[in-house]
């Protein structure tokens, strides 16, 4: 008796378990998880009804796809087509403002597309984290922290169901099969991060929130992507009408009582980032402006490459400011930023960007407060009475330094008739003495009292008695704050070469800088609107284009005492030069 009640009761069982098995959403989920880095576990696999993917499925995409959201369908489109035959149409998630979502009946989402399932399975991914997942015969989910997180999850994606693979160059390694799915399989990586406590002054940045006052989608995702690349931590987004209370980073919101609204210099392009008392303020006009002004932050207070306990020190006083130039540029973002205080009231800064493509850009800057040095104009042999020859800067300031000046830094100035009479092109006054007229340009210059000024030919008679020092430009390529004259269309203004620009912060400091160009494995050059980008960047509101190509120069002092070329001159030599503009100390 009691065998055949064993032999009945498993026959039940048995039952059971067929029943269960007939729909999808009864079977138990395959579940990949890896709670450490880098390490994935898989539980074993429970039976449960298989189905095939049809021409019915659409691939969904957002409506404003990131380019690697758009690199995740294409790459679906193809490893489906291979692996099952089909060619699975593609949307975006479009709706029309204030109207219901509604899905299609087949679809699989890619990225972080307005639908519930993606949604609901990206909310706790960090920036590198990713997974995927068939929800149901309806619905499967294909998504990452961050656009390039969902390229890796659309990769696994298709290698462990469908067995298809490509290389690096898209070359195909693997055709794949067309499997059974089953619903309720689910992929999920999460990636550790080396930052293990990061710290705004005094407090983890898990204790802030961003608080919006832009409703600009794509700036606050830069924030909220960018914090997590670094350590982790997806902060919430709080509406500035929502806002209460505790330590935030406040986007578009200004300051109580009017902030960087009230700047004298706050154009409608420029951007402010300021603190006070342990929060941030992201200030612009424009969404484009902050946008740019999300990626600085970023880069300023979120550090790449180190690991363990970070403290980013919070002051007051500090102000870092920028400018979104609007045509003409090249996408240059920051990657590298290293400054050092090269003697009282001077900073030396190396600044290396990529542009839209990766490539490099590199940019030398020195920075001169009001009275920390005077800025003067270097000829051959340090003599007014030079005009018409030409000399190296090397060798310029050699000869400043035999006639007993200080020389900390020097750079290549006006246009040249190279070849010919090499006379400067527009003005040139050193030590007070007119040397040559404006030729209609513009110009750079510092009066009697230590001023940095700059201007047109009409600008020049209200100063020609008043500069001790100034050298002819090509344009001038900020003013009051905004670019001016940038004439973007002309071949000189696109065209990247290797740049030197002059200009001045709100607060006198005098910025004299060099972008090195046409080397492609080490600096690829800046147009005008790229150095107006640059210069606005590094805090300027006034600049003027000085000569550039082979003659772009930047030499300065080394710790040994010695006048060393930081830059890589495109002619793969100094070239020598009618004039330039050396950082002399007291």
């Amino acid at each position: 008796m009691k065998d055949n009640f064993k032999r009945l009761l498993s026959l039940f069982l048995l039952a059971c378990t067929l029943l269960g098995a007939v729909s999808c959403t009864g079977g138990v989920a395959e579940e990949t998880t890896s709670p450490t880095t880098n390490a994935i576990t898989e539980t074993p696999e429970t039976e449960a009804l298989g189905f095939k993917l049809t021409a019915e499925y659409k691939l969904v995409r957002p409506d404003e796809s990131a380019a690697e959201e758009v690199k995740a369908l294409q790459l679906l489109s193809r490893g489906i087509e291979s692996a099952c035959g089909i060619r699975l149409p593609m949307a975006t998630d479009f709706t029309r403002k204030g109207a219901e979502v509604v899905p299609e009946k087949y679809e699989i989402l890619i990225g972080a597309t307005n639908r519930a399932d993606s949604i609901s399975a990206s909310e706790s991914l960090t920036y590198y984290d990713w997974t995927y997942k068939i929800v149901s015969e309806n619905v499967i989910v294909i998504c990452g922290g961050s656009p390039e997180s969902t390229v890796t999850a659309a990769k696994s994606f298709l290698k462990d169901i469908f067995g298809y693979e490509e290389d690096e160059d898209g070359n195909v390694i693997s055709k794949g099969t067309a499997p059974d799915l089953k619903c309720g399989v689910e992929f999920l990586y999460n990636n550790g991060y080396p930052i293990t406590s990061l710290k705004l002054g005094e407090r983890e940045i898990s204790e802030y929130s961003i608080v919006d006052a832009s409703k600009n989608g794509k700036g606050i995702e830069k924030l909220v992507q960018g914090i997590s690349r670094v350590c982790g931590v997806n902060l919430p987004v709080v509406p500035i009408s929502d806002y209460k209370s505790g330590p935030a980073i406040f986007y578009g919101c200004g300051k109580s009582g009017g902030g960087n609204g009230e700047h004298e210099y706050f154009t409608n392009n420029r951007y402010f980032i300021t603190e006070s008392d342990g929060n941030i303020f992201i200030d612009f006009k424009s969404d484009s402006a902050g946008e740019v002004a999300a990626e600085r932050f970023i880069f300023e207070y979120m550090p790449l490459g180190v690991s363990g306990e970070y403290k980013i020190e919070l002051s007051n006083a500090r102000e870092i400011s920028g400018l979104r130039v609007s045509s003409g540029t090249n996408g240059l973002v920051p990657t590298d930023w290293i400054s050092n205080e090269v003697a009282p009231g001077i900073v030396y800064t190396e600044i290396i960007y990529e542009d839209k493509d990766g490539a490099p850009v590199r940019a030398y800057a020195i920075s001169v407060k009001k009275g920390s040095a005077t800025i003067q104009t270097t000829m051959p042999s340090d003599s007014a009475d030079k005009i018409g020859t030409v000399a190296k800067m090397s060798n310029q300031l050699s000869a400043a330094v035999s006639n007993g000046k200080n020389v900390l830094a020097g750079v290549n100035a006006d246009f040249f008739d190279m070849g010919g009479t090499n006379v400067m092109r527009g003005l040139c006054i050193k030590d007070g003495k007119l040397i040559s007229g404006t030729g209609g340009r513009p110009w750079f210059g510092i009066t009697h009292e230590g001023d940095a000024v700059m201007g047109t030919e009409d600008d020049y008679a209200t100063y020609k008695d008043k500069l001790t020092t100034a050298v002819g430009a090509s344009h001038v390529i900020l003013k009051n704050g905004a670019t001016d004259n940038l004439a973007t269309s002309t071949e000189f203004s696109y065209t990247r070469h290797p740049r030197t620009a002059a200009g001045v912060t709100a607060d006198g400091t005098v910025v004299l800088i060099v972008v090195d160009g046409r080397q492609p494995s080490v600096s690829n050059g800046a147009s005008l609107a790229d150095l107006a980008y640059i210069m606005a960047s590094l805090g300027c509101v006034d600049a003027v284009n000085l000569d550039g190509g082979g003659s772009s120069t930047f030499i300065l002092k080394n710790e040994q005492g010695n006048l060393v070329t930081e830059n890589s001159p495109s002619g793969g030599t100094l070239r020598a030069v009618a004039n330039g503009l050396m950082v002399v100390l007291p």
